[in-house]
């Protein structure tokens, strides 16, 4: 295995997100020949190469702008023309974000939990539940599970350290519970919080956070009530639009779909006085 792939597994299991370029096609004389490959980390780090010079500087700089955009781009240079290299060939590279799975985290291990994680997985979530009660967090229930965190939510909540890439999902037994799980998790770097409940249940909770401390801003941050508005009903029907809302959480900023299917309300709650 190549040093290339070797640092694609690397960065697979520790999550870390980054580029690969590859030399497609070439015309005339160039530094490097088609398969070539290069990655390129968000510090702009490389492993590998694309044969240096202008053309690999070019290269990393539009790596970057793929992991930030999270869709691929081909590009061709003329390496003479518009770099000033002394090759006087072309390159054409084919430069796609390695994409690091979003880590989803339940906590809780209940009936809508239990559909949120058979319906999200498949969706390429990275599912971890956390839930103290033995009986309900089971392999069984959550064959889905990367991990399953059978203790208290406030002693997970440290040791997952929540980063920008992972969502949390927030749907315990116990309305004091959830209080608790969504005030711990809004001083972190979680990048979609998201909690099961009535507006009444989320208007409660919501205010009494304010009183604990918490700023405007932190609690806008709260996707509550969780779920696209389909009238669901049933565990499998909330289930269903919870991992909705997740994936156009996730789509919203990249898609190019310029089709789309029926306008659905936004229920994330507006913070009252």
């Amino acid at each position: 295995m190549s040093d290339v792939y070797r640092e694609i597994v690397r960065m697979s299991e520790a999550g870390e997100p980054g580029a690969l370029v590859t030399v497609t096609a070439v015309e005339g004389h160039t530094p490097q020949v088609v398969g070539a490959k290069m990655i390129v980390r968000p510090d702009r780090g490389i492993v590998g190469t694309i044969g240096g010079g202008r053309v690999e500087h070019e290269a990393i700089e539009r790596a970057i702008e793929v992991m930030e955009a999270g869709s691929p781009r081909v590009v061709t240079y003329r390496l003479k023309a518009e770099l000033g290299m002394c090759c006087g060939g072309q390159m054409e590279l084919f430069v796609e974000p390695l994409v690091v799975p979003e880590r989803l985290v339940l906590f809780g291990a209940g009936h809508v939990a239990e559909a949120v994680a058979r319906f999200a997985a498949p969706c390429g979530f990275e599912l971890v539940v956390v839930d103290e009660r033995s009986d309900w967090n089971t392999p069984e229930r959550f064959s889905w599970a990367r991990e399953r965190v059978v203790g208290h939510h406030g002693d997970a909540i440290g040791e997952l350290g929540l980063r920008v890439r992972d969502y949390v999902v927030i749907a315990t037994h116990n309305h004091d519970y959830d209080r608790e799980i969504l005030g711990a998790v809004l001083r972190t770097d979680a990048g979609y919080v998201g909690m099961i409940g009535s507006t009444r249940k989320v208007d409660k909770v919501l205010k009494q956070l304010r009183l604990e401390g918490h700023d405007d801003a932190q609690l806008a941050r709260t996707h509550a009530p969780i779920g696209l508005d389909i009238l669901a009903e049933t565990p499998e029907e909330i289930g269903v639009a919870i991992v909705g809302e997740l994936i156009r959480h996730r789509r919203q900023k990249t898609s190019t779909k310029t089709t789309r299917g029926a306008e659905v309300a936004n229920l994330a709650s507006v913070v009252g006085d």
